[in-house]
């Protein structure tokens, strides 16, 4: 009995159905390895949101222990106790076994400055809004009134004034 042989056409039609039988299945190793990389539990195709690495901060209370980084090398933590109004910094050594304190302030008074070492000084700042405010540029697209939404006027003894300056 002689079998009939198979056309080339069916031939090339076999051999496209094993390649694709074969790219399916190197896909699914593929996904397998990406899935199970990092040796997640829980895994997950589609994206996670996660925040930002930021410092955590422990605390129950009116305490509260937030992690620090002083320098390079140098790690600690800040301690707030906001009953006390105090702040106290300590730093770990370099093997980590011991805690010193570095710094405590109690901070009450600091929060009535309203402007300690600040640069520029608010009252320059304010002046220089007033300059701006008062500027003839601006005047001259207000129209020939020269008032602006107040009703101020900008004469002639405004004009020219640089910050600091005064009527003496």
């Amino acid at each position: 009995m002689i079998l009939p042989r198979r056309s080339p056409r069916r031939r090339r039609a076999a051999a496209a159905t094993i390649a694709l039988y074969v790219n399916a299945a190197l896909l699914l190793g593929i996904l397998a390895v990406m899935l199970g990389r990092d040796g997640a539990p829980n895994v997950s195709i589609l994206p996670s949101a996660r925040a930002a690495d930021a410092p955590q901060v422990a605390g129950g209370g009116n305490i509260y222990v937030v992690p620090g980084q002083f320098s390079m090398s140098t790690f600690g933590i800040y301690l707030l106790d906001t009953d006390s109004q105090t702040l106290c910094a300590y730093k770990f050594d370099g093997a980590a076994t011991n805690l010193r304190l570095i710094a405590a302030r109690n901070y009450r008074h600091d929060r009535r400055l309203s402007h300690f070492n600040t640069s520029p000084d608010p009252r320059e700042i304010e002046q220089m809004v007033d300059l701006e405010r008062n500027s003839p540029r601006r005047a001259a697209g207000r129209g020939a009134t020269g008032n602006d939404a107040a009703g101020h006027g900008h004469g002639a003894d405004d004009a020219g004034k640089k910050v600091g300056d005064t009527d003496e």
